[in-house]
């Protein structure tokens, strides 16, 4: 379980289901303030974060709506 309580996708999901996932996947890695994906976007693809901080943030203003994970 993670610090914030949100079950880890670890426990979530069998062996052979993170195996498929790690096959499929494409690791990349991120500058401090670079965009990783903007409202709107399109495309078949899903993200996860597996070390670091994210700040989502929703609406005109940055500072209007935002997160850290």
């Amino acid at each position: 379980m993670s610090r914030t309580g949100v079950p880890r996708l670890t426990e979530l999901l069998s062996a052979e289901e993170l195996a498929l996932i790690q096959s499929l996947a494409m690791r990349r890695t991120y500058r401090d303030g670079e965009t990783i994906h903007e409202r709107g976007d399109q495309g078949p693809s899903m993200g996860f974060v597996i070390a670091g901080k994210i700040k989502l943030t929703c609406g005109q203003d940055s500072s209007a709506h935002d997160s850290t994970v």
